[in-house]
């Protein structure tokens, strides 16, 4: 079984990302505490925790949400049309129709995009609305199904 590793969990550490805790539901990490564990606050609590980064499941959107609407920080948008709303260029409309691959395996159907090929602001954007960026759908939860 694959493991979240702190290469993947690097990217969204600035952008008040959730995992979802065993005992205590969707949490906001807070920092590290060391190079394998995660530290969080919970509030009903009131006392903080930490986590071993391979037992971290976060709480990301599936590139097919790209097309879809969602919500971060209370705004509700398209993400595809935020993107080319916010960059002339249109960067996204090449992601969805030429890099997103779908891969069929033995666990089903999931997407990801080699985040070399675009824009340093695009990706960005990505790991700032909580986009999971090549992770496997096993290695987090859908959030919008949470």
């Amino acid at each position: 079984m694959k493991k979240l590793t702190l290469e993947k969990l690097a990217p969204y550490l600035s952008h008040k990302i959730k995992f979802m805790s065993p005992c205590d539901g969707p949490q906001e990490i807070t920092g590290m505490t060391d190079l394998s564990h995660v530290s969080y606050y919970d509030n009903e609590t009131d006392a903080g925790d930490d986590i071993h980064i391979e037992d971290v499941e976060l709480i990301l959107y599936p590139l097919e949400y790209l097309t879809k609407e969602i919500e971060v920080n209370g705004e509700r948008f398209v993400p595809i049309d935020k993107i080319n709303k916010l960059y002339a260029d249109g960067g996204l409309e090449f992601i969805i129709h030429n890099e997103v691959i779908e891969e069929k395996n033995h666990t089903g159907s999931f997407f990801h995009l080699n985040p070399n090929c675009y824009p340093y602001y695009i990706i960005k954007k990505l790991y700032e609305w909580h986009f999971a960026i090549n992770i496997p759908e096993e290695l987090y939860i859908n959030k919008a199904i949470i």
